[in-house]
């Protein structure tokens, strides 16, 4: 009972805002207990982030500013994850859309009603599509009208495709019409919109390989060169090396000057640029692929630890090299 106390509390200090839109996603993702998810994620993370200042071996000021830009990551990652299983879950149904139409005009044809005829369909290898298909079926069976039933129905995911099918076949059921055609016909149009969005995917994999390259590879090296570059730099200015005399007067009065900053400094602006270039190609990908950011959260981790350890290694190349 304490427990969920703290649990309540903590999420109840999350903005209203925050709270709706989590709440909306939970419901499309079929998470139950909100508050315990959102207060799990939250402390362990803060346990995580807490754990790693301990040992990281940072100046005050650097870990006030990891601190700075995690905390306002750590807030929004309940949302994230919620969203992303929310997101899963509207792909599956949507994948398994037409088989379940076909299936649902199959069962209609052969003289089943409409509550009859979800409840058959909703078999164990159409995953969640097939629980809200059980659900929707015991509302009818329970006595709810089938527009209203369907209605609730189109709500339970995160799907246009999904709400669009379920719309049309309202009305179809409000005027009269042929439901079995017209559950085949809505079948081969999620077919197409599906086939559609491979198309697209395989079109633009050129553009997102190209991205992927560029900043997982290419950006990493060139910084390692950077890099190198400084830290030769400015060895040779610490060890007295460069000798201006025997240079040419210029009319400009210019004149060299050690360089004010440190190259571990430059290297770890260097690791920071990469981690965020890489995110934000994450996002970018799954902008141009998906149609949505949510997909990049997945592969964002993945991206820049990569990158990183490209980096690095990199780094070690060149020391050996040069």
């Amino acid at each position: 009972m304490k427990r969920e106390r703290v649990e309540k509390f903590v999420y109840n200090v999350l903005p209203q805002i925050y709270r709706d839109k989590i709440e909306e996603e939970a419901e499309y993702a079929r998470v139950e207990n909100i508050e315990a998810t959102c207060f799990n994620i939250l402390s362990s993370t803060s346990l995580l982030l807490a754990f790693f200042l301990l040992l990281a071996p940072f100046e005050a000021l650097t870990k006030a500013i990891i601190v700075a830009v995690t905390v306002p990551i750590i807030i929004s990652l309940p949302y994230i994850l919620v969203s992303l299983y929310a997101n899963n879950r509207k792909n599956e149904v949507e994948k398994t859309l037409p088989v379940a139409l076909n299936l649902i005009s199959s069962n209609m044809k052969s003289g089943l009603t409409v509550d009859k005829a979800f409840l058959l369909s909703a078999r164990d290898e159409f995953g969640p599509l097939a629980d809200d298909l059980k659900h929707t079926a015991m509302e009818m069976f329970g006595g709810k009208p089938v527009g209203e039933s369907l209605t609730e129905l189109a709500k339970s995911t995160n799907s246009e495709l999904f709400r669009q099918t379920l719309t049309l076949l309202k009305d179809g059921i409000e005027t009269g019409g042929k439901v079995s055609q017209l559950l085949e016909s809505s079948a081969k149009d999620v077919q197409k919109s599906l086939r559609l969005r491979e198309e697209i995917a395989t079109n633009v994999k050129m553009y997102s390989m190209f991205i992927l390259i560029a900043s997982i590879i290419g950006a990493p090296i060139l910084f390692s060169i950077s890099v190198h570059l400084t830290e030769e730099t400015s060895q040779m200015w610490s060890e007295g090396d460069i000798d201006f005399d025997d240079l040419p007067a210029t009319r400009g009065g210019f004149t060299p000057e050690e360089p004010s900053f440190r190259p571990e400094f430059f290297s770890n602006f260097a690791i920071a640029a990469i981690a965020i270039s890489n995110i934000s190609a994450a996002f970018l990908i799954s902008v141009i692929k998906r149609g949505n950011m949510k997909e990049g959260v997945k592969y964002a981790p993945v991206y820049a630890i990569t990158a990183v350890a490209v980096y690095l290694i990199s780094n070690q190349i060149i020391q050996m090299l040069l």
